[in-house]
């Protein structure tokens, strides 16, 4: 008897609790960046713009006036000057080092292809105080080894930890083909 009176319980709870459970929110498909150019599908958030240049570097800010901050995903064919993340990682750090940059948090980084193949590479965190700027810094191959990508992520120091959630959202959302 204690066992029928259980499964109408059970039923009013899992119906009650239904509700409490939060839907996921799909960011609208005018937010989508998808151009085979680029080579990857990238999510941007509402009232943020894009440009992609004609070198194919695509530009996100918060808006169209807007410099601060910015995500930036640069496209380099692989060959002599590319030849893996590493050596695009030590270049991008050779040529700004003369600003008196602080590099931190340099480790391994891994995203899933759009695929499903995990692909690796370097990331780094650079601050350069006397310009005020702080910059995170992605550079991974393609699934294929032809293409390596720079992400970046560029704010002032004051307001790069307010965007830094932003900027993660955008990267999860990052697929590369």
């Amino acid at each position: 008897m204690k066992k029928l009176f259980l499964i109408p319980i059970t039923f009013l709870l899992i119906t009650a609790l239904s509700g409490c459970i939060p839907e996921q929110i799909e960011i609208p498909e005018a937010n989508v960046i998808q151009d085979e150019r680029l080579g990857y599908t990238i999510n941007y958030p509402e009232g943020w713009t894009y440009n992609v240049t004609t070198s194919e570097v695509l530009v996100i800010t918060k808006g169209p006036d807007s410099i601060d901050p910015v995500i930036q995903i640069q496209k380099y064919k692989k060959d002599q000057q590319n030849q893996s993340a590493e050596q695009v990682l030590q270049r991008f750090k050779g040529n700004i080092s003369v600003t008196k940059a602080e590099f931190s948090a340099e480790k391994d980084f891994k995203i899933d292809a759009a695929d499903g193949t995990k692909l690796v590479g370097k990331q780094i965190v650079t601050e350069l105080p006397d310009m005020g700027v702080k910059m995170w810094i992605v550079i991974v191959e393609n699934a294929k080894g032809d293409t390596i990508y720079q992400w970046l992520y560029n704010s002032t120091t004051p307001n790069y930890k307010s965007n830094l959630d932003i900027a993660e959202d955008i990267l999860d959302s990052w697929q590369i083909n």
